[in-house]
């Protein structure tokens, strides 16, 4: 072995250059690793080498002059790619010119329609109209509707002059719009007609007036008519506004790793960022509409999960797909629009996965998909199995991962398939897994809590500081809180979630704040919430609970009828308890809750 680190390197450079095999790189990084310092490892070089290279011999991913065993960085297997920075709004639209008269919105029920010429028009009139009720750039407009062929309109319409949209569930009760609409300070409300009784009481609840438009027409003669808006020839349109993009652009709400829901501030930066990683020509299966051909995508995840809005809404509009939106996941309607539409690519949830795999849904219905790519909570394979076998012909299964605070960091690459793991890392994006103990990073193979790294990432969480530190470290790792490993091939899969957090139908649900609903009733002394596993959901919620006097369980679920959504209800049943497993510190174990054997 030479003695001199300066040879070593020279020799690697050398190799790599010259694209050696594995076999003669192997013996050459066996030295490198004995070597310490290890001069000169550049970004450069590091995006050459395999993925099994970093992690075996200890090679940082990160700009670094030294080679450390003790951190285990992957980089992702694909070239970074340069990231547009500035408004969201002009990166979507950038290319819309190509593709002006062709269809870009088509709603499944009425058939109603906008071409992307429209669309823009759409878009800048909404944006003019917002100007006119005193929005400036800077201000939060909330947005709480069902998909529909309006949402991507009232979306980059508050985007094009500089406005924060944050996205409200069409699930939540008036008191959870009110948390948002107050967290934010919210300027304007738009809603969908079909939501108009319980965002009236939470506009009664907020401490503001503003201006409430509805998708349609209101009770009462205080609302305003989003169609007579976008077909009034007197509202001037909007000059989209230029910007760096550093600037907040949406506030989804998420739970983070616990706790209630926060608002995650997301830049338009991040936006441009995790938009471009996912459309990167070895992930994304939908392809770019060239002339009058085009992918039609059905928009049937909700346009408020981070899952919606960015897989299927700001994707289909960016790649000049026609998108097809479903107000609500109606079995059958979603049936009917696959075959309708001759889908060859669809994006769904494992509840989803399961109803395209039942008796409801005969194989011919499926004939022309091709491709299906499945998020937003764990997969089992052997669903996949069944619907691979139940098509007949070859199909390309696809598994993402992602966060709110995120967007999306692995997805399986195209002809990569490996059913089971939630894909490799998506370009720029940096992984690496933590021993849940000691915080040292782990090699391939080995069970910790997975951190990433991605330009994607969240600005941080709406006034909260104190939950942003905790989520992002001071080396500005994200914390995902869920636990799982990578294998040599850089494919990663979660087993299990540090998390508290549960997933019905992929919404996530904090346990904590079902807790803290129960404990407001009279007959609750204390409560533990877990997940359990659900056929139907992927996962519901279960309370066990300490009571103070006899109440019949009826009680217990009747009491958070009107405070909670419906999809954070106890489908999971309710548990009466002489005591819940605890540590000394009165901290509930939940993970010996979830294993407690109930007489």
């Amino acid at each position: 072995m030479p003695s001199n680190e300066g040879q070593v390197w020279q020799v690697c450079v050398c190799v790599l250059t010259t694209e050696h095999t594995r076999i003669k790189l192997e013996p050459l990084f066996k030295m490198a690793s004995l070597i310490r310092p290890f001069k000169g490892l550049t970004r450069q070089l590091q995006a050459q080498l395999p993925i099994h290279y970093m992690c075996r011999y200890g090679l940082r991913s990160i700009s670094t002059t030294r080679a450390v065993c003790s951190e285990y960085v992957i980089k992702s297997q694909f070239p970074d790619v340069e990231i547009p920075k500035g408004s969201f709004y002009s990166f979507t639209f950038k290319d819309a010119a190509s593709y002006y008269k062709n269809i870009a919105l088509e709603c499944s029920e009425t058939g109603a329609q906008y071409t992307y010429g429209q669309l823009v028009d759409a878009t800048t009139r909404f944006g003019g109209f917002l100007q006119k009720m005193e929005v400036n750039r800077g201000d939060t407009v909330a947005v709480a509707m069902r998909n529909c062929i309006e949402y991507p309109i009232v979306f980059y319409g508050a985007l094009a002059i500089g406005a924060t949209v944050t996205v409200l569930s069409s699930f939540s009760t008036p008191e959870e719009h009110v948390h948002k609409l107050e967290d934010t300070q919210a300027k304007v409300l738009i809603g969908s007609a079909s939501l108009e009784p319980e965002l009236r009481q939470a506009l009664q609840q907020y401490r503001r007036k503003i201006p409430f438009i509805l998708n349609g027409t209101g009770a009462s003669g205080d609302s305003v008519n989003l169609q007579e808006i976008l077909k009034d020839p007197n509202i001037p349109h909007a000059d989209p506004i230029e910007m760096n993009g550093d600037e907040i652009a949406l506030i989804p709400f998420s739970s983070g790793t616990t706790g209630k829901p926060k608002g995650v501030c997301i830049s338009h930066n991040a936006l441009c960022a995790g938009l471009t990683l996912f459309t990167d020509k070895h992930l994304l299966v939908p392809q770019r509409s060239e002339g009058e051909k085009q992918e039609n995508i059905i928009g049937c995840l909700p346009f408020f999960h981070i899952a919606g809005l960015v897989a299927q809404m700001t994707v289909s509009i960016i790649m000049g797909c026609k998108l097809i939106t479903l107000p609500k996941f109606d079995p059958q309607h979603f049936l009917r629009t696959i075959i309708h539409h001759k889908a060859r690519v669809l994006a769904v949830v494992p509840p989803m996965l399961n109803f395209l795999n039942s008796a409801h849904v005969p194989p011919e219905a499926l004939r022309y998909v091709e491709s299906i790519l499945c998020g937003a909570a764990a997969v089992p394979i052997t669903a996949v199995e069944i619907l691979k076998r139940k098509i007949g012909h070859p199909i390309f299964f696809q598994e993402g991962y992602g966060m709110t605070e995120l967007c999306l960091t692995h997805v399986t690459p195209i002809g990569q398939e490996q059913i089971g793991f939630c894909g490799k890392l998506v370009p720029n994006a940096l992984g690496k897994v933590v021993d849940v103990s000691t915080g040292e990073s782990l090699p391939a193979n080995g069970v910790g809590e997975i951190c990433i790294k991605t330009p994607a990432m969240m600005t941080g969480y709406l006034n909260r500081p104190d939950a942003t530190s905790e989520t992002i470290d001071s080396e500005g790792w994200l914390h995902t809180g869920d636990v799982g490993f990578y294998n040599e091939e850089g494919y990663f899969k979660i087993v299990d979630r540090t998390k508290e957090l549960i997933k019905v139908k992929g919404l996530q649900v904090s346990p904590s704040e079902i807790e803290d609903v129960l404990l407001q009733h009279e007959a609750v002394q204390d409560v533990g919430v877990v997940g359990v596993p659900h056929d139907q959901l992927g996962e519901a919620p279960r309370a066990y609970i300490v009571l103070k006097k006899n109440v019949e369980e009826k009680a217990i679920h009747q009491h958070l009828e009107g405070r909670l959504a419906t999809y954070k209800h106890l489908s999971g049943g309710v548990f009466f308890v002489n005591q819940l497993p605890k540590n000394p510190t009165g901290k509930l174990l939940r993970r010996e809750l979830k294993n407690m054997t109930v007489s």
